[in-house]
């Protein structure tokens, strides 16, 4: 990726915590319908910070007896379903991200709007808001719109980040999740070059893994998920292939220093 255009990277990292609006930031065309629908004003936790990342850290569904109506308080509506196996969910996503798929309309418009602000980030000044912004035309992108309305995405501060080194997707049961992104590791620690590209990775990463969460059966994605087993190196492999073909962004799909399986269907 060519170089963009430089930011400070303290002035970065105090943007990311401030509340995003349509109107203010980096411009981008996106709704205040879709900032609503990837956690809106619930980017600021109903419940404690403390309380919620001590919940996330167990790496389980919030028990509900202890929290309760926290997800309501998150979310309109639950998720319904239907909920599928972790590898027909794979095997969407990879289907989905194939390099010959025409895309239609919405989606080749949503393909533009990524593209100019990619481009714009060379010359404009551009913050950690776009990313938010941008949700849901990656989610249209690249995971075929099934991720609105069941993901909060927020930049987090480094201390309230746990064992993650650069974003965290935590499951909240009933196909609801949080993506979390590490303000200081992605933002504060490296040039802002690295810092927007590591933006766009970290968060294709953590869709893939929100996909599972919003679309499998919860007993079946867990342990695939931890592990970067073979379901979820189907869908990191088919998401970071087409995100360089279509906006050369580089998607570091070994990032943990280990081989993510690379995606294999010789049958349905």
């Amino acid at each position: 990726m060519a170089v963009v255009t430089h930011r400070d990277r303290d002035d970065l990292y105090d943007e990311a915590f401030e509340d995003v609006h349509t109107f203010s930031g980096t411009p981008y065309p996106c709704t205040q319908d879709e900032l609503d629908v990837s956690g809106g004003v619930n980017r600021q936790e109903p419940i404690s910070t403390l309380t919620i990342f001590e919940a996330l850290r167990r790496n389980g569904p919030i028990e509900e007896h202890l929290y309760p109506g926290l997800r309501d308080l998150w979310f309109d509506h639950r998720n319904l379903g239907p909920f599928i196996s972790a590898r027909t969910a794979a095997r969407e996503v990879h289907d989905h991200n194939n390099l010959s798929r025409g895309p239609p309309g919405a989606e080749r418009q949503a393909i533009d709007r990524l593209d100019v602000a990619i481009d714009d980030a060379y010359t404009h000044k551009w913050g950690p808001d776009l990313i938010i912004k941008a949700f849901c035309d990656l989610d249209t992108v690249f995971f075929r719109g099934r991720l609105r309305g069941h993901v909060c995405v927020a930049w987090k501060p480094d201390h309230l980040m746990g064992q993650s080194k650069y974003g965290v997707t935590g499951y909240l049961g009933h196909g609801k999740c949080t993506i979390n992104l590490n303000a200081a590791e992605i933002l504060r620690y490296q040039s802002s070059s690295k810092a927007f590209e590591k933006m766009w990775s970290t968060m294709l990463h953590e869709m893939c893994h929100a996909y599972a969460q919003v679309r499998v059966r919860e007993h079946e994605w867990r342990d695939d998920e931890r592990l970067h087993g073979k379901n979820f190196g189907t869908k990191i492999h088919a998401v970071a292939r087409r995100a360089d073909y279509l906006f050369g962004l580089f998607v570091d799909i070994n990032q943990f220093g280990s081989d993510v399986p690379f995606p294999r269907y010789d049958s349905p």
